[in-house]
């Protein structure tokens, strides 16, 4: 009886679950689903967890976005005085990226392919730095690691050793085909 049971259960949360998938349902059939969700015990309280989840994740994902343009809006043009919007402030760095592109094409093409190699060359150089640092770095903390390791005091094994209960017999193959060998040759210098 509780193994039913425990197959219903696993076949409701299975219709629950493309119930879900389905995104694109009329209201009037998300109320019934709703109503389906209580007969089966499923109350409001989870959904709100799970929206409440969504909605914390949807937060942090936000934050971070508007961190990293915040980040690229001081490299680009300074700091964000007025306070501006992560919206408003991609506007303005596009406007100035715009304008430095203007200013780009107006160049000569050799000063400007010049100019290039040597920021990619200073950028190279720069990410050969940080691989090294960063190589320095695990190189010290697995140092340190093994001398923490050293540091501490050997454990003895105790206790008897296992060993295995029969010993593979491999000698008396090679014995076997050295025997054959031995036949072969002798049959052949006979008939020769």
């Amino acid at each position: 009886m509780e193994e039913l049971q425990a197959q219903i259960d696993a076949e409701t949360e299975k219709v629950v679950i493309l119930e879900n998938r389905v995104s694109n349902k009329k209201p009037e059939e998300k109320k019934a689903d709703k109503d389906k969700d209580k007969r089966r015990g499923r109350g409001k309280q989870e959904e709100t967890e799970e929206e409440e989840d969504k909605s914390k994740k949807q937060a942090e994902y936000e934050k971070a976005l508007n961190a990293r343009v915040m980040e690229v809006y001081e490299k680009c043009i300074g700091e964000n005085e007025s306070g501006l919007g992560a919206i408003p402030m991609l506007a303005h760095i596009e406007k100035n990226l715009e304008k430095l592109l203007e200013i780009v094409a107006g160049m000569s093409p050799e000063f400007v392919q010049k100019e290039e190699a040597k920021r990619d060359k200073e950028r190279r150089e720069e990410r050969r730095a940080k691989q090294m640092e960063e190589k320095e770095r695990e190189q010290q903390e697995k140092m340190a690691e093994r001398q923490k390791r050293a540091a501490q005091p050997v454990q003895k094994k105790t206790g008897k050793t296992l060993m295995t209960r029969h010993m593979h017999e491999r000698r008396k193959k090679r014995d076997e085909k050295e025997e054959t060998n031995d036949e072969e040759e002798e049959i052949k210098e006979f008939f020769q």
